[in-house]
């Protein structure tokens, strides 16, 4: 049957073979154990039906519709704790995830449905799972609170030294244009799979300027915190990194703590920063006068919106260039 419907079948003649489907899978989701394959009740009959009914949701709404409720049965009853469960909640969950949206609850406690699956799912074979990494990064981004809290949660699960930085990417891309009620959640999630395993100390700089940049002022100041420890035990990218921090003050001063750590670093590395030293070449070049990394601190000193913390920060810094720039020291002094 799934070689007659073909990959795009016309919409007006789908709703037969979708009720034909639904009414297979009831049945063998009932007690028949004729054809039981480790307790699972005709796997490989499962395993087809669902692909057919795969073929004539896509494109179809109303299709969709009709097999909504034996989808989340399907769902809901197979046990992912063997292998042949495995097989079904796979072509179960590639379902889920092909049919139309037609906006409704249903689809939506679907989709959830179908990440408790993979959920499950993961601690006995993982590398399946990992096969729907794209359609978990995109149900990150669904409009639902908690399929996203659950595609977050279930991403972190999957992070490794080995898709860490794609996966992070897209994270990281994806702070931009998240609601607020889940930029926090997001945040804190990122930072923990960049601490836990950046491959090398550049790249988690690299990330943790772009989470600052992007949701800084989500970012607890533990987080920072640790940040400008990083740093401060990596002499060799003490140049690169100034300079990373100038390009995202310049670009992100609205993010507070960006700027707090942009701040703290200049004070201590402003010569690096002027004179280009430690200079590596993953980046442009950018030409800084004594006179640009001074203004740096003025602006946070007379900025209106800084607080106490990011002014006085400020002020230290100003201090610590004086001696080290002395024809803008009079400026720093005033």
């Amino acid at each position: 049957m799934t070689r007659v419907s073909g990959p795009t079948p016309r919409p007006n003649h789908s709703r037969r073979p979708v009720r034909t489907g639904h009414i297979r899978l009831t049945s063998i989701l009932g007690s028949n154990t004729a054809y039981d394959v480790a307790g699972i009740t005709d796997p490989f009959l499962h395993v087809r039906l669902l692909i057919l009914l795969r073929i004539l949701g896509r494109g179809d709404a109303e299709a969709s519709d009709l097999m909504n409720d034996i989808l989340a049965q399907v769902a809901s009853k197979t046990e992912s704790n063997k292998n042949a469960g495995n097989a079904i909640a796979y072509e179960c969950v590639q379902t889920i995830m092909s049919i139309e949206e037609n906006g409704g609850l249903r689809l939506c406690f679907l989709r959830y449905v179908a990440l408790n699956m993979l959920m499950r799912a993961l601690t006995v074979d993982s590398i399946a799972v990992q096969r729907h990494r794209a359609t978990i990064l995109e149900c990150v981004k669904d409009s639902v609170a908690s399929i996203q809290r659950r595609a977050l949660e279930l991403i972190y699960l999957l992070m490794n030294v080995n898709n860490v930085k794609p996966l992070a990417k897209e994270l990281i891309e994806y702070l931009e244009l998240s609601e607020q009620d889940f930029t926090g959640d997001l945040t804190a999630k990122i930072y923990s799979i960049v601490e836990k395993f950046a491959p090398e100390k550049i790249w988690y700089i690299d990330q943790m300027v772009k989470v600052l940049s992007e949701a800084g002022n989500y970012v607890k100041d533990d987080v920072w915190h640790v940040l400008i420890v990083v740093i401060s035990n990596a002499p060799d990218l003490h140049g690169y990194t100034v300079r990373a921090l100038y390009r995202a003050l310049h670009t992100s001063s609205e993010q507070e703590t960006i700027e707090r750590v942009a701040i703290w670093r200049i004070g201590e590395y402003a010569d690096l920063l002027v004179n280009d030293n430690g200079m590596l070449e993953l980046k442009e070049p950018i030409t800084v006068t004594e006179s640009d990394a001074v203004d740096v601190f003025e602006t946070a000193v007379k900025h209106h919106s800084s607080d106490v913390t990011t002014k006085a920060m400020a002020l230290i810094a100003l201090l610590k260039i004086s001696s080290r720039f002395p024809f803008c020291s009079e400026n720093a002094n005033s």
